[in-house]
């Protein structure tokens, strides 16, 4: 727990022990991490989900399979007998429908209304806000030796396929100061990774500090070894932002820009406002421009309008880019949005054999540069440890979504270590301590 002032007690909450499970992305943890931390200021017991009497149960509802995944996991707790508060996208996504849909449920709380947590939990209480103060100064830190800053909230873009706007409102930057007080105790507190995370982290921009600023300012908290920066819209990525990640050094040299197709048509579709044309120049421009780049990106497959045409089109793009990571995902049409009343729409068989098709290609892509490391020299942060094996990541890998590298060997969770990658095997990286 960082950045507290001190501690208040209810009597109310003595006597019942609280648990959380967050769903859905990291820009969620953040939000669950920051209610936790209000909750241990005010003298709240905290445990595990299995060993409380009220579970809350931080959901996502960007896509109907992260709706049903929610549902789930409210009646699974339920199940177990536990009191249930839904916090998160869900609650902004059903408003005041979410009690007529779980009617069991204790209370709601929306993401622009997480300061009033405690008065959920004492007054039973449904809110559902999507444009409020989210930004709470504390944090039960949940992940180590890393953990996620996030830096901005909501989002302007309009894809059309997209439903944030809906769910987490416009645009708005957090203050520069409170990032940068925010990032400073985390990093006190022995986090070596800081992970920047937004709806849309190059727009960033708060009384005319943009992300450069940021970063640069980041750059200089003694003890932080690497910052990562997520989810570049690729309209957004300035001349002066390339110049950075290029020449700070502890700006690892990753970037995670989701393209989503490349075809004209599909692109002015999804409302992405670049053109193919304009794709293959930026990522030509950032490989020149920043040595060693590793570059990840989210493909969408079966949008309304992706004939076979266009999906091989799609496919020659994947072959030709040979990005170091790849997500893809299926085209889910979410009612409230433009996408999902154009047509024709694919069979979800169609899509399904689409997604598989990009991934299998994929796969062969990163099999064939994980084999390229193998002999080379990395710097690994240690993530874990069990029984003298250890797990870590390079620069090259993402928490969660891009795999790791394991030895064995005395090292401990937050060393920052050379490794030699020995072998290569599929998506496994073995590694051994130099």
């Amino acid at each position: 727990l960082v950045g507290f002032p001190g501690i208040k007690c209810y009597n109310f909450m003595k006597m019942r022990k609280v648990g959380c499970v967050s769903l859905g992305c990291p820009k969620n943890l953040v939000d669950a991490e920051r209610i936790l931390a209000k909750l241990i200021q005010k003298g709240v017991p905290l445990t595990s989900p299995e060993d409380a009497d009220v579970v809350i149960v931080n959901t996502c509802a960007f896509l109907l399979s992260a709706r049903e995944e929610a549902r789930e996991t409210i009646e699974y707790w339920r199940s177990r007998g536990k009191k249930i508060i839904v916090m998160g996208c869900l609650a902004t996504y059903f408003k005041e429908k979410l009690k007529e849909i779980f009617p069991y449920i204790e209370g709601s709380l929306g993401i622009g209304d997480l300061e009033r947590i405690e008065e959920v939990l004492e007054k039973g209480i449904f809110l559902h806000e999507k444009e409020g103060n989210n930004y709470l100064p504390s944090r039960f830190i949940s992940t180590f030796p890393y953990a996620y800053l996030k830096i901005n909230e909501g989002c302007s873009n309009r894809c059309s396929y997209c439903l944030i706007p809906f769910l987490r409102g416009e645009h708005r930057s957090y203050p520069f100061d409170l990032l940068i007080e925010e990032a400073r105790v985390l990093v006190e507190s022995g986090i070596k990774e800081l992970i920047i995370v937004g709806q849309d982290t190059a727009v960033y921009e708060y009384q005319g500090k943009r992300l450069v600023h940021l970063l640069r300012e980041l750059s200089s908290l003694k003890g932080l070894e690497w910052i990562r920066v997520m989810y570049f819209h690729p309209l957004h990525i300035s001349e002066e932002l390339i110049e950075e990640i290029a020449q700070n050094p502890r700006v690892v040299k990753y970037m995670d820009i989701p393209f989503q197709h490349c075809n004209d048509k599909i692109l002015k579709l999804m409302n992405r406002r670049i053109s193919k044309e304009g794709i293959y120049m930026l990522v030509e421009k950032l490989r020149r421009r920043i040595p060693h780049l590793t570059l990840r990106t989210t493909l969408i497959v079966g949008f309304p309008g992706e004939g076979r045409k266009e999906f091989e089109e799609l496919k020659e793009f994947v072959k030709e880019m040979r990005f170091d990571h790849l997500g893809v995902f299926s085209f889910s049409p979410e009612p409230g949005t433009s996408a999902f009343h154009l047509s024709p729409q694919l069979e979800e068989e169609e899509k399904e054999r689409r997604r598989r098709e990009i991934y299998d290609l994929q796969k062969e892509i990163v099999m064939s540069k994980n084999r390229s490391l193998k002999g080379k020299v990395v710097r690994v942060l240690i993530t874990r440890t069990r029984d003298g094996e250890w797990r870590g990541r390079s620069e090259r890998e993402a928490p969660e979504i891009d795999g790791e590298i394991r030895g064995r060997g005395k090292v401990k969770v937050g060393d920052m270590v050379r490794v030699r990658i020995k072998s290569a095997e599929g998506y496994r990286l073995e590694g051994e301590l130099v």
